[in-house]
């Protein structure tokens, strides 16, 4: 995803971070009296749960936008709730809850370039929490819940396999996939711990199995991110390079950050060094080509589950009441940040490297 800008530059001094303000901000899905949230992003496309025609509890429909042409339009209107979406490319998946009465909640799926609707995986159990990298669906699993409790499956769209990803003892959740890395949750121990196997080589390993908790990991290439009490002040974000096996602190601070996103060098999550103060979470992020750390959005009431994909930032926001909205923001290049500071005009263009996915949702 590549754009061109001409940009002027205003400077300011929030929340003691400095930086320029040319982060440009939208409104995804904005409509009153309708309740919209779990957004996700790859490339032009976001898609999110939506409640414009729900008739009671469990009725939640599933949305997309292309944000280069302004469409808008519908992904699934299946009876019950279809909720926490994921995309990649053309492919959509979902946690759905059509057959609730009989087999609880499934995975869906949809084509959008060719309409067609997927069947992913159904059984007289739970399947929550997908998220798909190409022809590639995750998700968590509890038809072992007996002996194992809750496990991580998969399945390749374009061969029809299914498979098991971790069947350890103890509950596994919140699955993340890049390519051939799959990255989530891990309770064997004691503690949440983050773990990682490779499916290309088959190879499971620990990714952080640190004292205190390690939650909601998110995968870009060979970067893993993820939450961590190993502090005893607050939840930081943690990072870690496969390549490298270094892992490393991306937010430190006195108040928690959590559900972190990320694409490429940027990474994103919730923030709440401003709660003291306005009694709500933000959205920051750093870029870590950089090291510069900077807000995405400060508006009033609680903006979270932030989602990433190139330079676009989307989350659920509810600064214009109780309901919940989509909105969204561009991130400029690192260079130009710095070019801006000094009070030059420039000329924008990014590309970031990305897996066409985002991040974890809650």
């Amino acid at each position: 995803m590549s754009r061109l800008w001409v940009l002027c530059i205003v400077v300011v001094l929030v929340s003691g971070v400095l930086q320029a303000q040319v982060l440009r901000e939208f409104p995804v899905c904005v409509q009153e009296g309708i309740s919209s949230a779990q957004a996700d992003i790859s490339g032009d496309i976001v898609v999110w749960s939506d409640s414009r025609n729900a008739t009671g509890i469990l009725s939640d429909d599933l949305y997309g936008k292309n944000l280069a042409t302004g469409q808008e339009f519908l992904v699934c209107s299946a009876p019950y709730a279809q909720t926490l979406p994921a995309i990649s490319g053309d492919i959509v998946v979902w946690e759905d809850n059509r057959n609730w009465t009989t087999d609880w909640s499934d995975i869906y799926g949809r084509n959008l370039s060719t309409g067609e609707e997927l069947l992913i995986s159904t059984g007289s159990h739970f399947e929550m929490k997908p998220d798909v990298s190409g022809n590639i669906v995750v998700w968590e699993d509890n038809r072992n819940f007996a002996a194992t409790y809750t496990d991580i499956y998969g399945k390749n769209l374009s061969t029809g396999e299914e498979f098991l990803i971790c069947g350890a003892t103890g509950d596994q959740r919140k699955p993340a996939i890049c390519g051939n890395y799959v990255v989530w949750e891990d309770n064997r121990t004691s503690n949440t711990d983050i773990y990682c196997k490779n499916l290309l080589t088959g190879e499971e390993f620990p990714i952080c199995a640190a004292e205190g908790l390690q939650k909601t990991p998110a995968i870009s290439g060979n970067l893993v991110v993820w939450e961590d009490n190993r502090s005893p002040v607050a939840y930081q974000i943690h990072g870690y390079d496969i390549s490298t096996g270094q892992e490393f602190v991306i937010s430190p601070g006195l108040d928690s950050r959590h559900d972190p996103a990320v694409s490429g060098d940027l990474v994103v999550w919730e923030d709440n060094r401003n709660y003291s103060t306005s009694g709500a979470n933000d959205i920051f992020g750093v870029d870590l080509s950089t090291g510069e750390e900077f807000y995405v959005c400060i508006a009033d009431n609680f903006q979270y589950s932030p989602a990433v994909d190139g330079d676009i930032v989307v989350w659920t926001d509810q600064r214009d009441s109780v309901l919940n909205d989509i909105y969204g923001a561009e991130v400029p290049e690192p260079v130009t940040l710095s070019l801006l500071v000094v009070g030059a005009v420039a000329l924008l263009k990014r590309k970031r490297k990305s897996c066409g996915i985002r991040r974890r949702r809650k």
